[in-house]
């Protein structure tokens, strides 16, 4: 019985790892792909001024193979995300101090990640030259999905930390208070950029789009790079779970 146990586990487990890389490195590798494939068939754009990925997806050429890309990563993501989640809440549901608290504030992380996935459907599958108004829409809840929910998890993360110093599933993520803040910050300067630049003037046009799409990038990779970062916790949570079922089970077996 207990080997059935830690062979279940060890699927389960290997499933759950596939996804925190999988996901990512598809959502990555396309978006690299798409400025990739923009270059090759239309190097001039990048002469008068770079393209965002929102540009870029304007031929269809580009934007069908991304549009079945974002789905594969959509699915991964989710399941990655659902790890997270489930696994800070079995560590708030365990800690006394602020539970209700900190169980509101991941219920909020939670829905901004559930907005960011579903944006990075919605822009995916409507470009700007389907119907650039949902285009922009799924644009926004990407954006300020991930934003929002990566600095509420750094705020969460800081007040686990402190409740509960001692468990070795969450000092995995003792970098990710300050790396969630960073990220909330270079998020707020891609909006200052996006927004602010659309005031200024025409001279400045190509050195705003120049610096748009390189931020618009480095921007979507550390939000890939901040939910990888979850794994360790994961499976050292999901792997002590595994041996105390697996315990339990034999107990009950022998007794």
């Amino acid at each position: 019985m207990r080997a059935v146990l830690m062979a279940n586990g060890t699927s389960s487990q290997s499933l759950a790892a596939l996804a925190f890389r999988a996901g990512p490195v598809t959502s990555a590798g396309a978006i690299l792909w798409v400025h990739g494939d923009n270059i090759a068939r239309h190097s001039e754009n990048y002469v008068k001024a770079p393209p965002t990925i929102s540009h870029a997806l304007l031929d269809p050429a580009i934007a069908d193979p991304f549009a079945w890309a974002m789905i594969v990563s959509a699915v991964f993501l989710s399941f990655a995300i659902v790890q997270v989640v489930s696994t800070l809440y079995r560590i708030v549901a365990a800690t006394a101090r602020g539970r209700v608290g900190n169980l509101l504030l991941l219920a909020v992380i939670t829905l901004c990640e559930a907005v960011a996935v579903a944006g990075m459907i919605v822009l995916s599958q409507y470009t700007g030259n389907i119907d650039s108004h949902l285009h922009d829409v799924g644009s926004y809840m990407l954006f300020f999905g991930h934003a929002f929910g990566i600095g509420l998890s750094g705020v969460l993360i800081r007040r686990l930390l402190a409740s509960a110093p001692g468990s070795d599933a969450l000092m995995q993520l003792r970098r990710n208070p300050r790396n969630a803040l960073a990220i909330a910050l270079l998020s707020a300067l891609y909006g200052v950029i996006y927004f602010g630049g659309k005031l200024l003037p025409d001279e400045y046009f190509f050195w705003q789009r120049a610096l748009l799409s390189g931020t618009e990038v480095v921007v979507i990779l550390s939000f890939l790079a901040y939910l990888s970062s979850f794994w360790p916790m994961v499976r050292m949570s999901r792997q002590a779970a595994g041996a105390a079922r697996a315990t339990a089970a034999a107990a009950r077996a022998e007794g």
